[in-house]
């Protein structure tokens, strides 16, 4: 199995210490040369530098997957340029680019893919195991506060701030509306403003899912607060806040109790990150296609005022 992993940042990283576990035959390109060396040292391998495009240009091997790693700005460009018969499944990182309208306008290949790793939690497989065997999940409530003041000292380029809400927010929106089902439904109210996120900053609504759940959130960028998600069963209020921890309080309890999720070797990962990588190489039963992905698009635009 020969893979090539486009990029040498921190998800580049997380994706290697997943993938040797795989395979042996990885090759790793990215633009600079003080990358390649901060990346071999690190993890001790040869790294190609120069940018992808020279890459693409002189290459004539054959891969059988590509992880692109790039910066936001460049996922969806460098996907392009692996359209092609010597690169056979392209696993682009989430949200697939810095624009909507990027993702929207790009073909719909059938190996392309839109790496979100949350839906592969231990907390959310757990979560689904307990309310489908309870009758399955009948309301939601989720928040996707976004922290502004550590934002802003972030050192992001002005694009990556103005369109934060798609390529951070949507890591929360995907996975409830993963769960949950599409809106059929849905009412959104945006108002104020921020001086580096002008489409808004207290994001408030509600809707139906075509799987006629109920759902409801609230976030607001100008004050405190977290990502945090609750999903509810006939019996059981499902709390996740952090992502990674289920907490259940009980019919006619008060009581918040945290469940042991147990601990395994895919632990040593980042969260999810094995288990996406599992799905990828294997049967592909949970990874979004680009064409499976853009339905979710029209909900993002309406939630976060994208229009």
């Amino acid at each position: 199995m020969k893979i090539l992993i486009i990029g040498a940042g921190y998800m580049a990283g997380e994706y290697f210490k997943v993938l040797k576990n795989f395979s042996k035959d990885i090759t790793v390109v990215c633009r600079s040369h003080e990358s390649a060396n901060k990346f071999k040292e690190k993890y001790k391998i040869d790294v190609t530098y120069g940018g992808i495009d020279d890459f693409v240009e002189t290459n004539n091997e054959h891969f059988d997957f590509v992880f692109n790693c790039a910066d936001v700005s460049n996922l969806m460009p460098i996907t392009k340029l692996l359209l092609g018969p010597l690169y056979s499944n392209i696993i682009v990182e989430k949200p697939g680019s810095l624009l909507i309208d990027e993702v929207e306008a790009f073909e719909d290949a059938e190996n392309v893919y839109i790496a979100f790793n949350r839906p592969y939690f231990k907390s959310i497989k757990k979560l689904l195991d307990i309310s489908e065997s309870d009758g399955g999940i009948t309301s939601c409530r989720f928040e996707f506060t976004e922290w502004s003041d550590e934002i802003k000292s972030l050192n992001k380029p002005i694009a990556d701030l103005e369109n934060w809400g798609y390529i951070n927010s949507t890591h929360i929106l995907q996975l409830v509306f993963s769960l949950i089902g599409l809106p059929q439904k849905l009412d959104a109210h945006v108002v104020h403003s921020l001086d580096w996120h002008k489409r808004g900053a207290i994001f408030v609504g509600a809707g139906i899912s075509c799987n006629n759940i109920p759902f409801s959130y609230h976030s607001n960028w100008d004050s405190a607060g977290r990502w945090e998600i609750e999903f509810c069963s006939k019996n059981y209020r499902f709390v996740l806040k952090p992502l990674e921890k289920l907490n259940i309080i009980k019919r006619n309890s008060v009581n918040l109790e945290e469940y042991d999720l147990g601990h395994d070797h895919k632990d040593e990962f980042k969260d999810g990150l094995f288990e996406l990588v599992e799905d990828v190489l294997g049967e592909k039963k949970n990874i979004l296609t680009i064409k499976q992905f853009k339905p979710y698009l029209d909900s993002f635009r309406t939630i976060l005022n994208y229009e």
